[in-house]
């Protein structure tokens, strides 16, 4: 069972340490890797919209059929303690029309759980506020040493919607 990601819309500047992967900041070169759903969705960085840096993750639905993609070692960041752990991340979606249904997997050890399987929404009807950048979090626990690594599935309910998603951050909560 999965959980609903939690839209937060005030934002402060607080800075602590970020264990995601640097390519997390979309800036360098990145292969997708399709896992399901090929050609249902074209995974890029661009630097079309950004929120942090040149450059953000561009997923544009070229169909209403899911995909899921991964990036293999891109994603790969290294637990530094044994606590909770926060992720956030902002997305921003062109079509204020269309409904995108997408999940954020965290694998810690290969392994996923329900609590790092974080299904993200984004509908007006749901909170979600077009033209701008929504920030989503949720906590997790995780051991120090321990690896991990995302993979994500798409859906949108129209064709050619695009999804810009950017500052994915994991600190640790101690």
């Amino acid at each position: 069972m999965a959980i609903e990601a939690v839209i937060v819309q005030q934002q402060q500047a607080v800075y602590t340490d970020n264990i995601c992967n640097p390519y997390m900041t979309f800036n360098n070169a990145i292969t997708y890797d399709y896992t399901s759903g090929i050609g249902n969705a074209t995974v890029t960085n661009s630097a079309e919209k950004t929120l942090v840096g040149g450059k953000s993750m561009k997923i544009r639905a070229n169909n209403t059929s899911a995909c899921e993609f991964n990036a293999s070692d891109s994603f790969n960041f290294t637990v530094k303690s044994t606590d909770i752990h926060n992720l956030q991340f902002r997305a921003w979606k062109s079509d204020p029309d269309a409904i995108v249904n997408m999940v954020v997997k965290v694998f810690i050890n290969d392994a996923l759980t329900a609590e790092r399987t974080i299904n993200v929404t984004m509908d007006s009807a749901n909170g979600f506020q077009d033209d701008t950048w929504n920030l989503f979090t949720q906590s997790f626990g995780a051991v120090a040493n321990d690896v991990g690594s995302f993979a994500f599935s798409f859906q949108s309910d129209t064709a050619d919607t695009i999804v810009y998603l950017d500052a994915f951050k994991i600190d640790c909560n101690d």
